[in-house]
């Protein structure tokens, strides 16, 4: 099943799919949903505001990943406890091409839980939150090579298989690289 939150969601493994995932009902959440309002001083008692910088250099804003992932924690939401992969929306539309998953680097340098300096998912964060690192796949970085598109895709849209090339997926960073030189 793909459960969908703002703007990443979880993939849980309960029937076969592409690879191995399923997508048959997705649940949509808007990330202004009041029911799921995140509370970020609750986040700051355990990890500071500061520590998270230095940790990440993110620019730290209440309605990036972490804290939407931190609140459906608190509330044992069922896309948080069902969940096996965490997506952010351009990486599930290329798991939708593709049925491989990953983590796009730039739109995840955002979500406050990858260490910039160091090019890793930060442990110490997911430590002192008790959130699951598991549920994150490898990051690939702009212009690598996701796969080709699915032989179901292909066969469906009845087209050739070519590849699927990771794009810059934050919108500032594909701005950047769309401007003429």
């Amino acid at each position: 099943m793909v459960i969908y939150y703002r703007t990443f969601c979880f993939l849980a493994n309960n029937a076969p799919g592409p690879h191995t995932y399923k997508c048959p009902i997705p649940i949509f959440i808007h990330y202004r949903d009041e029911k799921r309002k995140v509370d970020a001083r609750s986040l700051y008692k355990i990890i500071s505001r500061e520590e998270l910088f230095e940790l990440t250099g993110a620019t730290i804003i209440p309605l990036f990943d972490l804290f939407h992932l931190y609140s459906l924690k608190l509330q044992n939401a069922p896309e948080f406890v069902n969940g096996d992969k965490f997506l952010t929306m351009p990486d599930l539309f290329n798991y939708f091409l593709t049925g491989r998953t990953y983590n796009e680097y730039t739109r995840i340098t955002t979500s406050i839980m990858y260490n910039q300096k160091e090019g890793r998912w930060e442990d110490r964060i997911f430590e002192k939150l008790d959130l699951p690192k598991d549920i994150f796949p490898d990051i690939i970085k702009p212009g690598e090579k996701i796969d080709n598109i699915s032989n179901k895709v292909c066969s469906e849209l009845e087209i050739e298989t070519m590849p699927v090339i990771a794009p810059a997926a934050h919108d500032t960073s594909s701005a950047v690289a769309g401007i003429p030189v």
